[in-house]
């Protein structure tokens, strides 16, 4: 089976308090969590107190890779669950590591974890579950290693576990804290996906009761079983991405959810899609779970006898954030990309290049009339236009392409003057392969054919607007997590 078999579900649940038998668990000890509490989310705000805020961690970690009954052998899940659980261990978290559970066996782990582990109110807990899943009639599905394809009806429905009956399970919990992650495609049965921003710091009211899911993709989508969502998780935890959106040295729950969607959604090209939210529960949906970014000492340190001597490294981070705040409610298509000039590679940069498309395409529907086959506009001819990089893009590259279209389907071949690469050549070459909608989005990605050396690609997001020789297409340029402007107009 290749590695890169569809894995349905693989669920990794942080839920502080989860429970399950002493003996089961392994022998690390857990530790509990020291942080500051800021007296507001103001960015200036003084810290106002310093609260153990769990007093245990534990974790449950699941991999299933053997399925014996219809579903395909998956290649990562267990290795995923083993490499999630050394990092736990290495982050203070007793852990669990279960592999290959059957229908039973699935179920009592989980009863057994909620109930056991989270009958302490400090206690923290963390679930990884990677196998399958399934979504049916808007219900989610947990498959462990023997249950039937769905096709078996109520014998698929007999061995698979509903996500209905995991939100009682992580009720029973008297556990303040709990966070789910499903790397795998799923319907939030149990949870309300958000897209909010973050707190901006960790305050009093992070210490609320909360339940809270992350999936790695949605309802219908097809999820590989390579890693990446994994490893993304784990480099996170180590702070080797940019998940920490405010810069304090801890990672919410939130702040993790944010940063495993638009770094995802940007890595598949939108083909997998994360999302993320808590428990549809009015006494579940107040605070935040909680990671520090540096393992936590095993006991209440000493209050500090002098303040520090040196601003903290991660100004401006904090800036981004109070500046993202600022715009991301406007309708503004110059305020993002204003973000965008100001912070090529920021945190939300994704978030705002899909904001900048959304806005153009409504700004089009209002002022144009839809562009594409069904009005009879063709995009067949030569083009000029320039591109934009740079601090506050104010550096420009301009570039001529020679555009088909057949349908809905554009293709092309751009010659650009050559700005970086090897200096074999004085001009680079690419080919665009794209599509136009009936509400005039273009999209189109350009590959440069190896010419000086240079053979990556770019992806185009612009909207066509105007009509005749005045016909403009506007829109964004993105490479991995650095974006700027383009135009170009018929020749």
């Amino acid at each position: 089976m290749i590695a890169a078999v569809i894995r349905s579900i693989a669920i990794g649940v942080m839920l502080a308090g989860f429970g399950l038998s002493a003996t089961a668990e392994a022998a690390s000890s857990s530790r509990g969590l020291m942080v500051p509490l800021k007296a507001s989310e103001a960015r200036d705000a003084t810290v106002a107190e310093e609260v153990e805020l769990y007093g245990s961690s534990h974790a449950l970690v699941i991999g299933i890779d053997n399925y014996t009954n219809g579903w395909p052998r998956l290649s990562n899940a267990i290795a995923d669950a083993r490499a999630v659980a050394d990092e736990l261990r290495r982050k203070g978290f007793g852990v669990t590591l279960k592999t290959d559970l059957k229908a039973s066996e699935l179920e009592q782990v989980f009863k057994a974890f909620f109930i056991d582990k989270g009958a302490a109110p400090d206690a923290r807990l963390f679930v990884w579950y990677a196998g399958h899943g399934h979504t049916e009639n808007g219900e989610g599905f947990l498959i462990p290693a023997d249950a039937p394809r769905p096709e078996a009806g109520r014998r698929f429905k007999f061995k698979a576990l509903p996500m209905r009956r995991f939100g009682e399970y992580v009720r029973l919990a008297e556990s303040k804290h709990a966070f789910a992650v499903f790397d795998s495609c799923f319907s939030g049965t149990v949870f309300d996906s958000a897209r909010a921003l973050p707190p901006a710091a960790v305050t009093r009211a992070t210490t609320l009761p909360v339940r809270q899911f992350l999936t790695s993709g949605d309802a219908g989508q097809t999820v590989s079983d390579d890693g990446t969502f994994r490893k993304l998780f784990i480099r996170a935890l180590r702070g080797e991405e940019r998940a920490d959106a405010n810069g304090d040295g801890f990672v919410t729950a939130s702040e993790m959810g944010l940063f495993l969607s638009d770094r995802l959604t940007n890595l598949t090209r939108s083909k997998q899609t994360p999302r993320y939210g808590k428990l549809r529960d009015m006494e579940w949906d107040r605070g935040d779970f909680v990671f520090a970014l540096r393992r936590p000492a095993p006991s209440r340190p000493a209050p500090a006898s002098t303040p520090a001597t040196s601003p903290p490294p991660t100004a401006t981070v904090d800036k981004e954030t109070v500046f993202w705040q600022s715009i991301q409610g406007s309708n503004n298509i110059a305020d993002f990309e204003d973000y965008l000039s100001r912070f090529p590679n920021g945190i939300f940069a994704g978030v705002a290049v899909r904001r900048v498309d959304t806005l153009r395409r409504q700004k089009s529907a209002a002022i144009t009339p839809p562009a594409g086959p069904a009005s009879g506009i063709s995009l067949s001819r030569s083009w000029s236009g320039r591109y934009f990089y740079g601090k506050n893009n104010r550096q420009s590259v301009p570039f001529e392409l020679d555009l088909k279209q057949e349908g809905t389907t554009i293709t092309g071949r751009i010659t650009e003057p050559r700005t970086f690469g090897n200096p074999t050549s004085n001009e680079l070459y690419a080919t665009i392969f794209g599509s136009i909608e009936s509400d005039g989005s273009v999209r189109f990605t350009k590959t440069y054919d190896g010419t000086a050396g240079v053979s990556h690609s770019v992806e185009y997001v612009g909207l066509l607007q105007g009509s005749g020789e005045r016909r403009e297409i506007s829109g964004t340029w993105r490479i991995k997590r650095t974006s700027g402007p383009f135009t170009m107009r018929p020749r």
